[in-house]
């Protein structure tokens, strides 16, 4: 709505607009958007006359008729982080604590960035044997709400690599035990954007470490695991809780440079191995 539709209906009413305008609206967006984000402003755009059909405004949906018309552009490859850019990042960020541990949330225990802002410190077992984090909630532009689905509502272990920057900033803030983890001045959940934009872009770019964003951590922890678990997809999916596989391989699996490399040594292990059965096999 913010990014497009708002400013394309502008002075527009409801009874006067036509199917025509839309599917024009639809193709000038078609150079620069991809097709989920164009269903997502179709589905979005239908969905406003239906509720006022429904609520007795109107006779009928203009956007029904609405297509997609064109070449649509093809969507950029999304970013992930290796391991080794991970750590470079979280040592870079040295000086700010906070911002070390929305980093290694977001690589180290998959979480959006959304849940990540929406963490207090209660949702957090440290005491036992077995630390670990429990997903309830979602903070995305201050609104708190649920996660984006309910297989996201889960418990998660934690490693070191989050529990230390967990404990520095528990301990900096005076060892809270209730309240939001990452606050603003009001008290509020904060704007991870905010920090992304005043500190965090800044102190790599001193570094020369390039950011690719927080996402980028979720999609590089599943990459990791399952490229150090010789295709452990299952344990990626149960870290990012999406209910298909398919999402898992078909959005956060991205490709490595070690991969098809570390896949033919495999291959030819295994090839040497049943060659060499059938020698024994021969020689028997």
């Amino acid at each position: 709505w913010s990014q497009h539709l708002k400013a394309h209906f502008g002075e527009m009413t409801l009874q006067g607009y036509r199917t025509h305008v839309g599917s024009q609206f639809l193709l000038g967006l078609t150079k620069t958007q991809g097709r989920r984000t164009l269903n997502h402003i179709r589905s979005l755009a239908s969905g406003i006359f239906t509720h006022a059909i429904n609520t007795g405004r109107l006779e009928s949906n203009p956007w029904r008729d609405v297509r997609i018309l064109g070449k649509v552009a093809q969507p950029k490859p999304t970013a992930h982080y290796t391991l080794e850019e991970a750590e470079n990042i979280i040592s870079a960020l040295v000086e700010r604590v906070d911002c070390q541990l929305m980093v290694a949330l977001s690589f180290f225990a998959g979480l959006r960035p959304s849940e990540i802002a929406g963490l207090r410190w209660e949702d957090f077992d440290i005491g036992g044997s077995a630390a670990a984090v429990h997903i309830r909630r979602a903070c995305v532009r201050s609104i708190v709400g649920t996660p984006k689905t309910p297989e996201s509502v889960a418990t998660l272990p934690l490693l070191d690599q989050v529990l230390v920057p967990l404990t520095l900033l528990r301990r900096k803030c005076g060892n809270p035990v209730t309240g939001w983890v990452f606050t603003n001045e009001r008290g509020n959940p904060q704007d991870l954007k905010d920090v992304v934009h005043r500190f965090i872009r800044p102190t790599l770019q001193k570094a020369g470490i390039e950011w690719k964003g927080l996402y980028a951590g979720r999609r590089g922890a599943a990459t990791a695991i399952i490229g150090l678990t010789g295709g452990n997809y299952a344990a990626a999916q149960e870290l990012l809780r999406h209910k298909h596989m398919s999402t898992t391989l078909n959005f956060y699996k991205k490709q490595t440079q070690n991969a098809l490399g570390d896949g033919l040594k495999a291959l030819q292990l295994a090839a040497d191995a049943v060659a060499a059965a059938g020698e024994r096999q021969e020689g028997e």
